[in-house]
């Protein structure tokens, strides 16, 4: 946690500073004092971490004498007491009996961690926060409450809980996350939305926008239809800028009735393909969807109708899915059971993105997966061996 701490103080000074040069009446959705006040609570977080590490370094010591102590009891009941040499008693003088009684009376009946983590109940974390509310510098408020914890006195046992100073934090972030897209919005001129229809829900919405020129642009978005899980629609919006503000010219859409499998995953792979995880038969599929009409796609794109089952799906069957579609078969691929995709571009390559990218395709047990690298084309495709993730 610490490390983590550490890259979140680094952040928010930065965004101190940024509000700080914007000034009170910017748009920016925060202000230099709700970042401070995060800051402190980031600052009490540190604080408990440091001492929770550093009580658990005093646990470790103090156990590692309790467990010498212990195994040598074993041993000299296990021994022959007749046979007990003096090796036993350089043993038994090596042992700090005063770090095993005290292990035995602090750690073994009550760890001294139980300050710090422990169950913060719903009742507690408000009580604890309407009194951070009141104004009080919550790092110094925990400074004090640790000074009569180590004292031995009465002090607020909710507050030094990692539970309840992480739960604080989130809302506090939350918070400024929640101005942040508000003051966005107030910057964003909004166009009337249009519904586009109702998708699987296990299933993901993913979308893409192709650029034309630079007054119009094609946005691309496909998902599974509810309740259609052997097809897949892809929608297309043509759009106009004009003086930075975009109109919709076109609403257009297609679907494909892939045979009678069933669509596991799908992803835009570039500005032509969407690739699709189809199962047909027990047997996965890698398929490549060309959706661009540009590209010289042969997709036929009718205006869009809110009810799919209005809309005439183009039905093909399993043979012409695997013909027309097919990038790679996982018949024969008995240690992966691909079910979910994930595309990434090749770190530290200088090439386009379009250029090199990774496919990651995920198994359904969730520990293994194969990584396919396109280097140009689609078809120009190399597989690396599957990977454990255990």
């Amino acid at each position: 946690m610490l490390p983590a701490l550490d890259r979140c103080s680094i952040i928010l000074s930065r965004l101190n500073g940024i509000a700080k040069f914007q000034g009170p009446d910017s748009s920016l959705g925060f202000s230099s004092a709700q970042i401070a006040s995060i800051m402190d609570t980031v600052a009490s977080l540190h604080l408990v971490s440091a001492k929770i590490l550093l009580q658990v370094v005093d646990e470790l010591e103090l156990f590692a004498s309790f467990s010498a102590w212990l195994r040598h009891e074993i041993d000299r009941l296990a021994s022959d007491t007749s046979s007990q040499s003096d090796d036993n008693a350089e043993k038994e003088a090596s042992i700090d009996h005063g770090k095993v009684l005290l292990y035995i009376q602090t750690v073994m009946t009550n760890s001294p961690l139980a300050a710090f983590i422990g169950e913060v109940t719903p009742e507690d974390y408000e009580d604890e926060n309407a009194y951070v509310r009141k104004g009080v510098q919550i790092f110094d408020l925990l400074t004090r409450q640790l000074e009569k914890q180590e004292q031995g006195l009465k002090y607020r046992k909710t507050l030094p809980q990692v539970g309840f100073l992480c739960k604080y934090l989130r809302i506090q972030a939350a918070a400024i996350f929640t101005q942040i897209a508000d003051a966005e919005k107030s910057n964003v001129l909004f166009g009337r939305a249009s519904e586009l229809g109702m998708a699987q829900k296990d299933i993901p919405i993913e979308m893409k926008m192709n650029i034309i020129d630079r007054n119009a642009c094609h946005n691309y978005i496909t998902f599974v239809p509810k309740g259609s899980l052997n097809q897949v629609q892809i929608i297309q919006i043509e759009l106009f800028i004009e003086n930075g503000i975009s109109t919709v010219r076109s609403t257009n859409s297609s679907i494909l009735q892939l045979g009678d499998g069933r669509i596991k995953d799908l992803k835009f792979m570039d500005d032509s393909t969407i690739l699709v995880l189809w199962e047909a038969n027990g047997e996965s599929n890698l398929l490549g969807i060309p959706y661009n009409t540009g590209c010289g796609a042969h997709i036929k794109y009718q205006p869009h109708r809110l009810s799919a089952s209005r809309s005439k799906a183009i039905i093909l069957s399993n043979e012409e899915v695997i013909e027309k579609f097919l990038q790679t078969e996982f018949a024969g691929e008995r240690s992966i059971a691909p079910e979910n995709m994930i595309i990434r571009p090749q770190i530290g390559s200088k090439r386009s993105d379009d250029d090199m990218k990774r496919l990651v395709i995920l198994a359904k047990d969730k520990l293994r997966y194969k990584v396919f690298k396109w280097a140009g084309a689609p078809t120009e495709k190399d597989v690396d061996k599957d990977i454990s993730m255990s």
